[in-house]
């Protein structure tokens, strides 16, 4: 659990520095994502492993900034529940992470900077 969280840090460091335009039809599917995350505020229960690997990982990667991390933790559990991020996860570890989730944390990065 702990590599998977160190692959999405480092996955979420560089999407905030390589981002740039997508098309249409991106574009279209990452808006309809940016307004379900603004409206949903519940978080996703995760177990506290998960929270805790993500945790470690992101802060030593990111300098110890655990508000930072913290933040960016907390954006995941209010837009996917935890089986969503597993099969995430799973496809990361396969070198196919979903286009979408890389725009939604490219855009989780920055509002967690902010």
């Amino acid at each position: 659990m702990k590599n998977i969280a160190l692959v999405l840090v480092l996955l979420f460091t560089c999407i905030a520095c390589d981002r740039t335009e997508r098309d249409d039809k991106k574009e279209s599917s990452a808006s309809e994502r940016q307004t379900a995350e603004s409206m949903n505020t519940e978080k996703h229960h995760y177990p506290s492993e998960s929270h805790d690997a993500f945790i470690d990982a992101c802060t030593e990667t990111s300098g110890g900034n655990l508000a930072h991390c913290t933040c960016l933790f907390d954006e995941i559990r209010t837009a996917y529940d935890y089986e969503e991020f597993i099969a995430i996860e799973l496809k990361m570890q396969l070198s196919e992470t979903p286009e979408d989730f890389i725009n939604f944390m490219a855009r989780a990065t920055v509002r967690c900077q902010e």
